[in-house]
């Protein structure tokens, strides 16, 4: 069994004196403000990196046999990994999203994951998925996902729904 993410032990140390005079310094200061905080946050990003690494595409099978779920957990988990930056998207139900959503560039947007998982599944998930979602599993975020009834679609220049008929008359 594949062991679920886990978060930093260590604290995080608090920015340096430098690094917060920095940020009152426009342009340059900005700059190096930025990198010296990038660098005081790669252990925890490399501590992730790390456990994803060790994961092989047999964590896939957490996700059970149910082909719908495993759709959905499918695109979820690439919509994860293009928006962090992870080295792969072998995720399992019991990955907390506190550390999936983990980016020490402080460029998480949980939106844009969000949106790419409705371009991927054709659902509206920015509307309807609760927030605050980084206190969830992974897996109660997919299952929710897999309840949201689908999006209407565009085919050939004209919408698709489900109330429309098959043939207009004429």
């Amino acid at each position: 069994m594949i062991a679920p993410l886990i978060d930093f032990p260590n604290p995080i140390e608090p920015p340096s004196t430098l690094e917060r005079a920095c940020w009152f310094v426009p342009v340059i200061g900005w700059i190096t403000a930025n990198l010296l905080s990038l660098e005081r946050l790669k252990p925890k990003t490399q501590y992730i990196v790390d456990q994803l690494t060790a994961r092989t595409p047999a964590a896939l099978e957490a996700w059970g046999d149910d082909p719908n779920r495993r759709a959905v957990a499918t695109a979820v988990c690439e919509a994860i990994q293009r928006e962090c930056v992870w080295p792969n998207p072998y995720y399992i139900p019991e990955d907390p999203l506190i550390v999936l959503f983990w980016r020490c560039d402080h460029e998480r947007e949980i939106l844009f994951a969000l949106v790419d998982i409705e371009r991927r599944l054709g659902v509206d998930a920015v509307q309807y998925v609760p927030l605050p979602l980084l206190h969830r599993s992974l897996g109660q975020l997919v299952d929710f996902i897999a309840t949201l009834p689908r999006k209407p679609t565009v085919e050939k220049g004209r919408q698709s729904h489900p109330f429309m008929l098959e043939h207009p008359p004429q």
